[in-house]
């Protein structure tokens, strides 16, 4: 099944390569980032933002680690 490639599928898949990339300092997941990138995830992800789950975004600038 190929994947339509609309912008809220591209916006999805760019979010979860980068979110891996910030995650992965020693290349250990390099394979998943590709993967993520190619746009294999997206049909597990939310393609339009929740502002509940954004707002720790917003205010801290990213998770805590």
């Amino acid at each position: 099944m190929a994947i339509e490639w609309g912008p809220h599928t591209k916006a999805a898949a760019d979010k979860l390569a980068a979110a891996i990339k910030a995650y992965n300092p020693d290349g250990k997941h390099d394979k998943l980032m590709a993967r993520a990138a190619a746009g294999e995830f997206t049909d597990y992800s939310d393609a339009h933002a929740c502002p509940i789950t954004e707002l720790p975004e917003s205010l801290y600038g990213g998770a805590s680690k």
